[in-house]
């Protein structure tokens, strides 16, 4: 499926100066919503804002300038840093801290239990709390087990030393990552332009898109997958067990 360039969408936050948007000091650059459909939306200067579905704002952490990606998974809001992974409680139980909470702090680097986001990239929660994070600029995909978020990660896709590559086992700056509901990972493999599948425990993955994705995939309820091409103007759609 591809939808055309000139398509018409409404604004939720942010857009011209003529609609009802809400808006931001600076470019947002990613977002989450909780089950009660407030967004939070994280702008380039690092600060996340939480905006309720009346359209109330309020800011909910200062500057922290190597935060590149947020989400949400049962009413914790998950922070993914160049280094490290943190977590802050924004539910409705007045019994559970809202202090900001490190989970992953490996420090940066190229170690397997360390990693280097320079620029943003992504990472996943699964239904069991495992975390999946794209390490971008060590051009690979870990597993950090629930429970054992201490220890070293899985690798999924790339190179356990950080070499990047155009091989099937291999990426080349990561910026974009999903998890199907099966384990199937999905990576937007930037810099060799093409979209992968991995499935973890096999050596190599396999090329379902030769087009260039930054960030740009996304699931829906029934794992289908969605992929949004950099600079192209078009939206592909894969279905489970089919090809593009």
């Amino acid at each position: 499926m591809t939808l055309a360039n000139n398509a018409v969408f409404d604004y939720v936050v942010g857009g011209p100066s003529d609609t009802n948007a809400i808006k931001f000091e600076n470019t947002p650059m990613d977002y989450a919503q909780d089950s009660k459909h407030n967004l939070y939306v994280l702008d380039q200067d690092r600060k996340i804002f939480k905006v309720t579905p009346d359209g109330v704002r309020t800011a909910l952490s200062t500057s922290a300038s190597d935060l590149k990606n947020i989400l949400i998974k049962n009413d914790y809001l998950y922070l993914l840093y160049r280094g490290k992974v943190s977590r802050q409680y924004v539910g409705e139980d007045a019994s559970i801290s809202t202090d900001l909470e490190d989970i992953i702090l490996n420090g940066q680097g190229q170690l397997i239990n360390q990693f280097n986001n320079e620029w943003e990239s992504a990472f996943h929660v699964d239904d069991n709390l495992n975390i999946y994070v794209s390490d971008l600029s060590n051009h690979r995909v870990v597993k950090y087990a629930y429970g054992a978020y201490d220890q070293d990660p899985v690798l999924i896709a790339g190179d356990e030393n950080g070499i990047s590559g155009n091989a099937l086992n291999l990426l080349y700056h990561p910026r974009g990552m999903v998890v199907a509901s099966d384990g199937t990972v999905y990576v937007a493999d930037y810099s060799n332009n093409r979209v992968m599948k991995f499935t973890e425990g096999t050596a190599e993955g396999e090329v379902i898109l030769d087009q260039r994705v930054r960030g740009g995939l996304y699931l829906d309820n029934n794992d289908a997958l969605y992929i949004v091409i950099w600079n192209g103007g078009y939206i592909y759609k894969k279905e489970p067990g089919k090809t593009i």
